[in-house]
């Protein structure tokens, strides 16, 4: 018995780590087809139609450099910072979060694909 409660654990671990792994395999899928479109994702930080998104978890909102934000979205964010959750509001429907936004993207209905997509964001350091 002593044996088992220790394997069930590992395996446990096992399960949640192929899952985070296969989370971030589709957030990357989704981010790669839905936000390269008017985003980039690559350590350039290259501005395309919307700022780059390289390094935007825990970046002060507004501050991609070179990039020329509406007014609407300095008013909105007053440069708060882009954490998870803030991401996950504002992808879910970015011109309910600001009225006025340049997005045009209509947002991210489906909550786990939202989480994935932030997920994956988060590891572009």
């Amino acid at each position: 018995m002593k044996k088992i409660i220790p394997l069930c654990l590992f395996s446990i671990f096992l399960l949640n780590n192929a899952f985070a792994e296969e989370s971030l395999e589709k957030g990357k899928r989704i981010a790669e087809s839905q936000c390269v479109v008017c985003h980039d994702l690559t350590p350039a930080k290259k501005n395309k139609v919307g700022p780059y998104l390289f390094g935007v978890v825990g970046r002060v909102a507004g501050t991609a450099e070179e990039y020329i934000y509406s007014n609407e979205f300095h008013k909105k964010t007053h440069h708060a910072v882009w954490d998870k959750e803030q991401l996950g509001i504002y992808l879910k429907n970015p011109k309910d979060f600001i009225p006025g936004t340049k997005m045009a993207f209509i947002g991210v209905k489906n909550d786990q694909d939202r989480a994935d997509i932030i997920s994956y964001l988060s590891t572009l350091k």
